[in-house]
């Protein structure tokens, strides 16, 4: 991957304006690829004067309008254009590479943040990780261990094809994996995503669908965010999600933190 295509769509190539977005971003508790964090800092170039942004990037009026033309946006060669366009000098021989990562962004982002799930939250302030579920009904088995060495709770227990997963309460994302095989088989988790909730608290979030996790590490998370879709990777027998709570990383029972 070239210098430049890693640090995102904007191109940022002299090396201060690369590191300033990456503190810029840590700053807001966000990885630097995130698409509003990208935009937040050109914003703060063009309103302080001065950066890569200032004298030719236009105005924040002029920014903020491309960016509800981009969430608008029907197609990943639609959403290219604009940032080709308004976000690169004409005429750069890297505009193959900005047309190149708008499809990969637009695909990787659009819509993801578009809806917070709410639900009634538990004594401890968690809501249910699948939308308009709960443990009375959705849990078969609420003994824990459901088996001898099972860690979590096994959410399977009504129409739970394609079903979102979602934070249960706000918090960072620790690992957000695929865990596999040599020959590239799913083991274990599968996919899965741990968040931590501070204060020793974290939630793991196992065998999602193949690519369908939303997150990513030191990501800052919302709760009722979605983070990815049900499925059955790694060690499962069918579609469920597997939950797990861990109080300074040692799995207990979930069931009386959820609603």
């Amino acid at each position: 991957m070239e210098e430049d295509q890693v640090y995102g769509l904007i191109g940022w190539t002299y090396p201060p304006y690369k590191q300033g977005l990456i503190d810029y971003a840590a700053s807001k508790g966000k990885p630097w690829q995130d698409f509003d964090c990208q935009l937040e800092y050109l914003l703060t170039n063009i309103n302080e004067g001065e950066g890569p942004a200032a004298g030719f990037y236009g105005s924040p009026w002029l920014a903020h309008k491309d960016k509800v033309a981009w969430e608008n946006s029907k197609t990943p060669e639609e959403a290219a254009t604009i940032f080709c366009n308004k976000f690169e000098r004409p005429g750069v021989p890297r505009l193959e590479v900005r047309t190149s990562m708008a499809r990969e962004y637009y695909e990787k982002f659009k819509g993801q943040t578009a809806k917070v799930y709410t639900g009634t939250p538990s004594d401890a302030g968690f809501i249910f990780p699948i939308p308009g579920w709960n443990k009375r009904d959705n849990i078969a088995n609420k003994n824990y261990p459901s088996y001898p060495g099972h860690t979590g709770v096994d959410i399977y227990q009504g129409p739970i094809v394609g079903k979102k997963i979602i934070a249960v309460k706000d918090g960072k994302v620790e690992v957000s994996e695929a865990r596999k095989n040599p020959n590239g088989t799913y083991r274990s988790y599968g996919e899965y995503v741990i968040i931590d909730h501070g204060g020793g608290i974290k939630t793991l979030y196992a065998h999602m669908s193949p690519n369908s996790r939303t997150v990513q590490v030191g990501q800052i998370v919302k709760q009722g965010q979605v983070i990815g879709v049900v499925g059955t990777t790694g060690n499962s027998d069918g579609i469920h999600l597997h939950f797990e709570v861990r109080i300074n990383n040692q799995p207990t029972d979930p069931l009386p933190y959820l609603p």
